[in-house]
Order: C-alpha cells, then structure tokens, then sequence
C-alpha cells in the first residue's frame, strides 16, 4: 500500500514539473516572438484550429494588437502565471467574436517599463498536443465594420 501511494506521489510531482516546464517554455517563446516584433513570431505561437482567425479581415484586430505589443519590447523586469479558465471566462466577448474552440488556461505576462509603469497582457491558451498555443477567437463581419469605424475616427 505504501509502495503505490510512493508510486502516486512520484507521478504526481513528475507530472506538475512537467506542465511547469511547458508553461515556462510557453511563456519564453511568447516573449521571444514580442521582442521578435513581428506578426509572423506571434503567429507561430497560435493553435491551429485558430490560424484562420489570425488573417484576413476576421484577424485584422489579433494583427493589429500583436503589432502595437511588438512597439515595446518585454523588459528584463517582468512576470508571468498560468491559470485555468472558468467555463464563462473561456469565450469571452463571444457576442463580438467567434471561437474556434475553448482555450482553457490563460497567461499573464505582467511588465516593469519604469518605476510607476507598467502593463499586463493576457493570452488565452490551450494545448496543442505537449505545447501550448495560443487561442485566437474569430472577429464577427459586425466587429470588423466597428474597428475600422474606430480606426478611421482616430485618423482624423
């Protein structure tokens, strides 16, 4: 009896250690491909079921906000956390965007850029065999039309 409660105990510390090493790989790569400064490094880093939703006009806002976190570097200074989504957090905002499936954890990068600056980005995540990928919900015709009305606005 004690033997297989040993067993047990061993697996499960195996098995923590090793979802902490593909959250902390997960988190690497996500700054990385920030730092990278580019589309096609983030992009890298999606799901598949979610790469339709990162081009064409569905993916015009996921483009756009990638670019704007790419204009300032991850600093030295930061911090990161894996946690599980609630049921109702996983497709948020499921009125303005479509999902392709449930991410079900969420990473939050949180970043120093000075002493009272800082920034937090959320990524919402789910497995993708042994990595995590990223979730990237599909934006509805009627979210594209207000961004851009958004964007034209600003313009002026």
């Amino acid at each position: 009896m004690r033997a297989a409660l040993a067993a047990a105990l061993v697996l499960a510390l195996a098995s923590s250690a090793a979802a902490q090493s593909a959250d902390a790989a997960f988190a690497a790569a996500l700054i990385n491909a920030i730092n990278a400064r580019t589309v096609e490094a983030r992009a890298a880093l999606v799901h598949p079921t979610s790469r339709p939703c990162i081009s064409g006009d569905v993916g015009e806002w996921w483009r756009d906000s990638v670019a704007r976190w790419a204009e300032t570097p991850v600093p030295a200074d930061h911090s990161w956390s894996m946690r599980p989504l609630a049921a109702d957090e996983a497709r948020a905002a499921s009125d303005r965007f479509d999902w392709p499936l449930a991410p079900t954890h969420v990473l939050q990068l949180m970043m120093r850029d000075g002493p009272s600056t800082s920034r937090a980005l959320l990524v919402r995540v789910a497995r993708d065999g042994e990595r995590w990928a990223e979730v990237v919900p599909c934006a509805k015709p009627e979210t594209v039309q207000a961004i851009r009305a958004r964007k034209a606005q600003r313009a002026r």
